[in-house]
């Protein structure tokens, strides 16, 4: 499924939200430039290449450009003036002053699909401030529900936040050219890592306004909801167990023959459960001991609970069976390191389709004489702005 061989994307975007966007559109076909300054994406050298080569695949062609100098600025205008999708990630005001703006360029690409992906949104009191992934899941409240109770916040281990924002920029993107497509208007896309964040927050937000109470940290566990944390088999082998509500509790004690605990005052409901988490832990763990943990596992989703073994990274990637049997590994080749090495891929798909995934990272500026050849510069042309430092080409 190739739905966007005939959109062109100028891609003025770095770190991680702006590139997981476009990299969904590359991957449904979409021609994507990415235009860097001539020192590259800011994230192009972090986690020894890991982040970008994770986020920069799927036939991304770089283009090299310094914005500060006028014949760069003259070319990215005219590039944006021509692309049916801009996607760029700088702070609110940045792209006026390259005369790249979304007012700018729909005067003269009225139908254009130009998406900000920002950390605060194009307006609002934060409109102007810097952030990254951990900021905004410390300022929206995120953080705050993330640990124990008896020690500090802590952040979720991974871009979370900006993986969210990035697919939800590529959905309004997507959901825009289909307007534009029907209506010949385009449409400027708002999306910020904040607002998906409080978005996240929803339910604890809906909580706190109608009750007052301020959701806390429950390490593992979720507040409220027994059985439902981390548990532990044979030979201390950690698995999550999640039965949130009676139907689950019911099947979890029938699975494990412990249908006395049914009967235990203490475990009739929910709230119940909670209060005396204790002592249902000592229960349970009890018999979940004498199992080894695949077979546990094996028996608790059986019996229609959800329930998994606890993975690190490297038996998620060396040994899960699911992420073999669903090819979600792919191949990639690392810049920075000069390595093959190997990454999750995007995860979409039909039941026909499983999109062939290109792991080559451009190079800086490796397509910058293509892409401009293509646009209907000569050679003397190209050799000029390489010349005036306004481009960086790969030799």
């Amino acid at each position: 499924m190739q739905p966007f061989t005939d959109v062109d994307v100028l891609d003025l975007t770095q770190s991680i939200a702006g590139p997981a966007c476009t990299q969904r559109l590359a991957t449904l076909g979409a021609n994507v430039v990415k235009v860097e300054p001539p020192g590259g994406d800011a994230f192009r050298d972090l986690i020894g290449g890991s982040m970008f080569a994770t986020f920069n695949t799927d036939g991304k062609r770089s283009l090299a450009v310094d914005l500060k100098s006028d014949e760069g600025q003259e070319l990215v205008q005219e590039l944006a003036h021509s692309a049916d999708v801009v996607v760029e990630s700088f702070r609110p005001g940045v792209t006026e002053k390259f005369g790249i703006d979304y007012e700018s360029v729909k005067e003269h690409n009225p139908e254009v699909v130009y998406t900000s992906v920002t950390g605060f949104g194009q307006d609002g009191p934060y409109a102007d401030f810097p952030a990254y992934d951990p900021v905004i899941q410390a300022m929206s409240g995120l953080m705050s529900v993330i640990g124990y109770p008896d020690r500090p916040p802590v952040r979720i281990g991974a871009s979370v936040i900006d993986c969210a924002t990035g697919a939800n920029a590529a959905f309004m993107t997507s959901a825009a050219l289909h307007e534009a497509a029907r209506t010949g208007e385009g449409a400027h896309v708002d999306i910020s890592l904040f607002d998906v964040a409080a978005g996240w927050m929803g339910y604890w937000a809906a909580k706190y306004a109608e009750t007052g109470e301020v959701a806390t940290r429950h390490g593992t566990s979720f507040g409220g909801l027994s059985p439902n944390d981390i548990y532990h088999a044979a030979g201390d082998e950690p698995f999550y167990l999640c039965a949130v509500n009676d139907m689950l509790w019911e099947r979890t004690a029938r699975a494990i023959d412990r249908e006395d605990l049914l009967e235990d005052p203490r475990f009739e409901t929910n709230a119940k459960r909670d209060d005396h988490g204790d002592a249902l832990r000592e229960e349970l763990e009890a018999t979940f001991r004498e199992y080894e943990r695949d077979d546990l596992v094996d028996l608790l989703t059986e019996a229609g609970v959800p329930a998994g073994p606890r993975r690190d990274v490297a038996e998620l990637v060396d040994e899960d069976p699911h992420v073999e049997a669903r090819e979600m590994l792919v191949d990639v080749y690392n810049l920075e390191t000069d390595e093959p090495a190997r990454a999750v891929r995007l995860p979409v798909r039909t039941t026909e389709w499983v999109p062939e995934f290109e792991g080559q990272t451009p190079e800086l500026g490796e397509h910058t004489r293509e892409v401009l050849r293509e646009r209907g510069y000569t050679e003397a042309e190209v050799e000029a702005l390489v010349e005036a430092g306004a481009v960086v080409a790969d030799e």
